[in-house]
Formats: structure tokens, C-alpha cells, sequence
């Protein structure tokens, strides 16, 4: 039998760790998917004819809540599952295909913090970014990120594209605001000078909004100001409420509690850059689309109908009061909940425009061609087929 030196089993052990390290990585990121590993937990789900998503419960991605709960997915024979979160837990949780559900659980009662009513929506509160990290893991096939977590993660290698775009502000009635505590009074941009800023737990989107703000007030947002980026959302009202903030950047479902409970008001709508930016998308790993375009299709064409249902309502049905998730449309001192377009063409131009502030503030290393990342064929083809019913 062959003797081995001390020095070359320790060789062979860290090359086996090495290799053990790099085939868990690979693994992880569906490297070997379809090369005769085991299946990823979206193919497995795709075979009983399941997709699930990761899923934010937030105003732009509302369309694709009330799709869901009303059948549109089921209506084209594709089972979809939504996932989500609680605040602060990393357990992925299936979202109830049934509002009643939903509400009771979303009114969850916290001690503190939440809005006025001390009533928090702690159920739902993911981010773009751990939505897409799971998409990577083979956890999901899709998602709903915002912007700004779909670019991060692009930049960073994540094989994903996005199909249709979901809910964004709307040019003429933003929905973000700068809001400013009881007690404090602004006469001049110089006021805000000294003074500490919070805006809420999301991607890179929120906290570059609110610098720029800063900065088309003529202020340095590293030296005049301090900013308290990625505040979880049931802190920003306690931290305005005791003075810990001074101002926040806020969408728009926040200001009328806040000010009605006489905690802050509305300074300024979000005026100081296009609203546009703000938007969600409907994002698909690459390797899905690839094997299952039909599946695709059959969500975006749910997803176009209910969209194109609610284009048909009047203003009067839009506005109707309703809770969070189900009202369509709402106006408050100029602001406004999202809209959504029809066709929901992804929109490059947007997405570019976020890439270079991102760029500029240091959230990302470097620009990609997002075009590699986006492919509205499926919007085009429902449209087709849409227009055909009518």
C-alpha cells in the first residue's frame, strides 16, 4: 500500500474542501441545473404545474395581489403562490388567496411603533433584494422587486429578467412626500440644516430619492444633515412621534394618518425628480423563462387582464374606499397610490436613469446593458391576444 506524506493529505484535504466550497456555490445558484443534478425547488414545482413568487404586499405590486385573489392566475390554468415575510424574519410564509385572511393577518398589534392606530402591516415587509437571493437559491421562480433591488442584483450576476412592469408613481401625483415632525417649523431650506432624516427599509430607491432632495435644497447630504437610511417601517412614526427624526421621506398610504394623528405634516411632494422611478417589476429567473415559456405567458396574460379590468372602472369604482391591497386609487394633497399602465411594457429608460444614480451614489460598481435583463415579448403577446377577445 502506498504511503502518503503528512503534507499530501493535508493537500488532498484542502482541495476536497475547496472543491466542496465552489460545488455548494454552484449548486446554490442553479449552475447545474438541468446537467443531471438534482432539481431546483422551482423545476419541481413547475412539474405540478406551480410557481411560486417571492412577494412584497406594497402599493405597486397591489395589481398582482388582487389578480391573485380573484382568480385571474386560476382562470389561465397556472397555479401561482405568492411568498412573503414577516418583518425582520427570514421564514418564507404562503400569502392567503383570500382577503379576509390576508386583513387579519396584516392587522397585527405591536407595542409599539406602526401607525396611529398601533397597528403595523408587519406581514408582507420583504425586500427586492432578499426576493431575488431566493430566486438565485432555486427557491422561487419569480418575484416582484422594485427597481433598484432588480438593478443591485443585476449588477451583481443574479440570472433574472424582467417580463412586465407592475405598479410606478405617477408623474403628475407622486406617492412619496417629506414629511416633517409636529413642532418643528421649516421657513427656509436652511432650517433643515443640523437636522436628522430616516427613510424606510428597502432597496437603494428609497435613500437616493431622499438625498436627492437634500440636494436640490442646496444642502450636502453628508455634512449638513444626518440620514438614517433603512429604517424598518414600524420605527419611522415612533422616531418622528419622540423627535429621534426630524423629517422622513414617506409613501403616500403614511401621510394622512400621520398628519391626522398630528405626529408630522406633509412638506413636499416628491417634485424634486421624476415619481417614475419609482416602480416594481415582474421578474422571472432566465432559466424558467427558457424552459417554460407557456407558463410565462399564462402569467403575464392574467396579470394584462386584471389590469386592463381595472382601466375599464370609473373614477368613482377606482376611489372607492377599501383596505390596504384592495382600494385601486386614492389622492391625498396631491399625492397619489401607484398606477399601472396597459400595455406594462417594461421601461428601460426608467431603469437606466435609476442605474446611473445608483452608479453616482455608490450602491453599485458599475453600469450593464439592461436590455440583456428585460423581455416585453410576453406583454406584446397578451396584448395581441387581449385585443382579439374585445
Amino acid at each position: 500500500m502506498k504511503n502518503f506524506s503528512k503534507t499530501t493529505i493535508i493537500s488532498l484535504g484542502l482541495v476536497i474542501a475547496v472543491l466542496a466550497v465552489f460545488g455548494a456555490y454552484f449548486y446554490r445558484d442553479g449552475f447545474f441545473a438541468g446537467k443531471g443534478a438534482p432539481e431546483l425547488k422551482f423545476q419541481k414545482d413547475a412539474k405540478d404545474n406551480i410557481v411560486k413568487f417571492g412577494y412584497f404586499f406594497g402599493g405597486r405590486i397591489h395589481v398582482v395581489y388582487r389578480a391573485y385573489i380573484n382568480n385571474y392566475f386560476d382562470n389561465e390554468n397556472i397555479g401561482v403562490r405568492l411568498y412573503t415575510q414577516w418583518l425582520r424574519e427570514d421564514d418564507w410564509y404562503e400569502v392567503p388567496q383570500n382577503h379576509e385572511e390576508m386583513h387579519e393577518i396584516t392587522q397585527t398589534v405591536t407595542p409599539e411603533g406602526g401607525d396611529v392606530s398601533g397597528i403595523v402591516r408587519e406581514f408582507g415587509k420583504v425586500t427586492g433584494i432578499k426576493i431575488i437571493e431566493a430566486m438565485d437559491q432555486g427557491l422561487f421562480a419569480g418575484g416582484t422587486p422594485g427597481e433598484s433591488s432588480f438593478i443591485y442584483q443585476v449588477t451583481k450576476g443574479s440570472p433574472i429578467v424582467a417580463v412586465a412592469l407592475l405598479g410606478h408613481d405617477d408623474k403628475d401625483r407622486p406617492g412619496k412626500s417629506i414629511v416633517v415632525r409636529q413642532g418643528l417649523t421649516i421657513n427656509s431650506p436652511e432650517d433643515f440644516k443640523g437636522k436628522t432624516f430616516i427613510s424606510r427599509r428597502a432597496g437603494p430607491g428609497d435613500a437616493i430619492w431622499l438625498k436627492e432632495f437634500i440636494k436640490s435644497i442646496g444642502l450636502d447630504p453628508k455634512k449638513d444633515v444626518t440620514i438614517m437610511d433603512q429604517t424598518p417601517d414600524d420605527l419611522q412614526t415612533e422616531y418622528l412621534r419622540t423627535g429621534k427624526a426630524d423629517a422622513a421621506l414617506l409613501h403616500m398610504h403614511g401621510v394622512p394618518q400621520i398628519e391626522a394623528a398630528g405626529i408630522a405634516y406633509m412638506y413636499r411632494g416628491m417634485d424634486w425628480m421624476n415619481p417614475e422611478l419609482s416602480h416594481a417589476l415582474l421578474v422571472f429567473r432566465k432559466d424558467f423563462v427558457e424552459q417554460y415559456p407557456k407558463k410565462v405567458q399564462a402569467i403575464v396574460d392574467a396579470y394584462v387582464k386584471r389590469v386592463a379590468y381595472e382601466d375599464t372602472l370609473s373614477e368613482e369604482e377606482k376611489h372607492k374606499p377599501g383596505d390596504f391591497g384592495i382600494q385601486i386609487a386614492h389622492h391625498y394633497k396631491g399625492l397619489s397610490l401607484p398606477i399601472f399602465d396597459l400595455p406594462p411594457l417594461v421601461r428601460v429608460d426608467l431603469l437606466e436613469e435609476m442605474q446611473r444614480l445608483m452608479l453616482e451614489y455608490g450602491d453599485i460598481d458599475e453600469l450593464v446593458d439592461l436590455n440583456d435583463f428585460i423581455d416585453n415579448s410576453f406583454v406584446k403577446n397578451s396584448m395581441i391576444n387581449y385585443e382579439e377577445l374585445q
